[in-house]
């Protein structure tokens, strides 16, 4: 075997090794970035989920005001008034005693901006967590359908009990209110492990 032989081994070895160098840099690299990744997802989602709980408890609430009841009626005069421009379109009726029937729709229309952070970080959910936290999710997401559709017939229907145990909250036992806190509990066991470490120490005073 002549010196230029050797050479070149010597050469091919080094290049392997510094290719599986780099590509153990890689993986490493890799698996920290995806850590990170989760952990600051595993920490967005949970305050996505908890903000998204108290936006539909909120609307369920039967607790209203004058100022709300005469933002709902604006409201309706205005979709009437879009309304009017459109061939065939039916307008709402006005019923005085029954805009707190509303309350729910007109609430969660105002929290649109939260309910849509809700719907983008679906597919991340997927992605990085797996096909069960997405279907806890989109069930979650899907009571928002529900509550309005119910609260728009309670508007038709005042005296409905259907409609008014989907549309509000009567007690801490509906079934609605129950499931949203359960679905929240089980995403919770699943997450908090992953960014548990990272929150801080929290020292407390201590009693002089």
């Amino acid at each position: 075997m002549t010196t230029g032989s050797i050479a070149d081994i010597f050469t091919a070895l080094g290049t392997l090794a510094m290719a599986f160098m780099a590509g153990s840099a890689i993986r490493a690299w890799r698996k920290e970035y995806l850590g990170k990744k989760q952990i600051e997802l595993a920490s967005e989602i949970m305050i996505i989920v908890m903000d998204f709980q108290d936006i539909i408890i909120s609307a369920r609430n039967h607790v209203t005001s004058p100022m709300e009841l005469s933002e709902i009626r604006n409201w309706l005069c205005e979709v009437n008034t879009r309304k009017q421009n459109i061939p065939n379109s039916m307008l709402w009726p006005i019923y005085e005693d029954r805009l707190a029937c509303l309350l729910p729709i007109h609430r969660l229309n105002k929290s649109s901006e939260t309910i849509e952070k809700f719907s983008e970080i679906l597919n991340k959910c997927l992605i990085y967590f797996g096909e069960d936290i997405y279907k806890l999710l989109v069930e979650m997401y899907s009571f928002l359908g529900k509550i309005r559709q119910a609260s728009e017939m309670l508007y038709e229907n005042p005296n409905n009990l259907e409609f008014e145990a989907i549309a509000f909250a009567n007690d801490i036992n509906n079934p609605i209110s129950k499931r949203i806190f359960d679905i929240g509990e089980e995403i919770k066991q699943n997450l908090e492990p992953i960014y548990k470490d990272q929150q801080i120490k929290w020292k407390k005073l201590k009693k002089s």
